[in-house]
């Protein structure tokens, strides 16, 4: 039987969420992590541009990118995020297999209503909309397998 997988990851999650909370850091390097001996969780596209990544030491990435804008961890919101993005992929398959907080899988072998690539695009172009998250590489993968369900 040939299934149709979708793999849903939202590159940079918690830096990303952080920009589409505060309009302020849109366009600005930032990363989510800790602060005195600690390391970084996660880095906006503009401070990857410095060559900071995770888990790189915090005191690093400060001397690769000085006007780098530190953010300790907001879970909370990082949480509603997470539950708003999968959302749309429970709108059109409940088999929805969560494996982080900002990766997962979700079968569309049973929707029939559309291809499974389209729908991909829907959901991510949804994220981006209304999320203001980076969606176009939140769905990282679509493909169809051949495999026992």
């Amino acid at each position: 039987m040939s299934r149709s997988i979708v793999h849903l990851d939202a590159d940079a999650f918690f830096a990303s969420v952080e920009q589409a909370a505060d309009t302020r850091l849109r366009g600005k390097p930032v990363a989510v992590g800790g602060e005195s001996r600690g390391i970084i969780a996660s880095a906006s596209y503009e401070a990857r541009k410095f060559g900071i990544y995770t888990p790189m030491p915090t005191g690093q990435a400060r001397r690769l990118c000085p006007k780098l804008i530190v953010l300790p961890g907001h879970y909370d919101l990082y949480e509603e995020f997470s539950n708003g993005m999968f959302a749309y992929a429970y709108d059109f398959t409940p088999d929805v297999e969560r494996t982080s907080i900002d990766e997962g899988y979700f079968d569309l072998t049973a929707n029939h209503k559309k291809p499974a690539v389209e729908i991909a695009q829907t959901i991510s172009k949804a994220i981006q909309q209304k999320k203001r998250l980076r969606a176009g590489r939140s769905i990282s993968g679509c493909c169809s397998y051949q495999g026992h369900a």
